[in-house]
C-alpha cells in the first residue's frame, strides 16, 4: 500500500527572539495567571500578542530583516 506522507514541518527556532520575549515578560510584568472573565482572558492575550510583536520587531530593526522572515513562528 502506498503510504503519503504530508509535506514535513519545521518550526525555525530563534533563541534571541525567544530571550527578548522572556525579558519583556519580567521588564512588563505580564505573567500567566488564571483570567476569571473574558475581558481579563482577551487583554492577556493582546497584551501578550503585542510583547511577541515588539520582540519580532527588535530582531527586525537589529538584523534588517522583513516580516515575513518570521512566517513559521
Amino acid at each position: 500500500a502506498d503510504v503519503k506522507i504530508g509535506k514535513p514541518r519545521v518550526k525555525r527556532y530563534c533563541a534571541e527572539l525567544i530571550l527578548i520575549h522572556e525579558l519583556l515578560h519580567l521588564r512588563y510584568g505580564l505573567f500567566r495567571k488564571e483570567s476569571e472573565t473574558y475581558e481579563e482572558i482577551f487583554v492577556e492575550r493582546y497584551e501578550h500578542m503585542k510583547m511577541e510583536q515588539l520582540a519580532k520587531s527588535l530582531l527586525m530593526a537589529k538584523y534588517n530583516l522583513k516580516f515575513n522572515w518570521f512566517k513559521n513562528y
